[in-house]
């Protein structure tokens, strides 16, 4: 069982990694293009880890409500597009790396020698 997850944390251990890459470059452009500095603000940094991981998901899709208007708002929004593609197709890398590791192998026919008929390993 543990040599399992072992394997499964190996087989997803890129996908997840990429995935919290794009959170972290996602939340930095946040804030760069909110607040036109990278700052060490917690509360700047909670309002981009949201807004990064809302997008990543595609959960948040439609949430402008960040106070920018104008060229400030497209940037923000150029940002989010990205995110939102590198988002949907890492997940679909996770979930297709759970479904290929826990659903059962079909079974294989056994095959026959065309000769003699004998069945062959």
């Amino acid at each position: 069982m543990v040599a399992r997850f072992v394997a499964l944390v190996v087989a997803l251990q890129s996908p997840l990694f990429l995935l919290a890459a794009t959170v972290v470059l996602s939340s930095e452009a946040y804030v760069l293009v909110r607040y036109g500095e990278l700052t060490w603000d917690k509360n700047a940094i909670i309002e981009a880890l949201n807004f990064s991981i809302q997008t990543v998901t595609t959960v948040g899709y439609g949430n402008w409500e960040t106070g920018l208007s104008g060229k400030a708002l497209l940037d923000l929004k150029l940002v989010s597009l990205p995110t939102m593609l590198v988002g949907a197709a890492l997940f679909a890398l996770v979930i297709s790396g759970l479904t290929n590791f826990y659903a059962p192998r079909p079974a294989r026919p056994p095959r026959h020698c065309p000769n003699c008929g004998h069945q062959v390993q």
